[in-house]
């Protein structure tokens, strides 16, 4: 995993433990091993090792990640947020570049403005 995703996790766990009864994080990884078991035995043990509370899927490679988002556009790279409403409406999409205080207060305003949403 890339140095900013790494650092967005602990606010990510935070985040899910806050808001578990409405908010819902899935973490979509893209590994470079070809080999799907390999590959999902490293998720497994990169999340338990980080103690991850959240959803993480395997994404494939990353050279799949235009076949896994064909819609998404003009994504510099990775990590990718995407907010998506109770309605399944995509919200917001854009590029996230690690933690930061201006970014953890930002995301959580716009989960407390999503989640009030009915």
């Amino acid at each position: 995993w890339c140095p900013p995703c790494i650092s967005e996790i602990p606010k990510l766990i935070n985040l899910q433990q806050k808001y578990y009864d409405g908010l819902v994080i899935v973490a979509i990884a893209f590994e470079i091993n070809e080999d799907v078991k390999m590959r999902q035995e490293q998720l497994r043990k990169f999340k338990d090792e980080h103690k991850i509370n959240y959803l993480v899927l395997d994404g494939g490679t990353p050279q799949n990640f235009g076949n896994t988002f064909p819609s998404i556009k003009n994504i510099e790279g990775l990590p990718v947020e995407i907010l998506i409403n109770r309605k399944g409406k995509v919200e917001v999409i854009r590029n996230s570049y690690g933690f930061s205080e201006v970014w953890a207060g930002r995301l959580e305003q716009e989960i407390n403005a999503l989640l009030k949403v009915k």
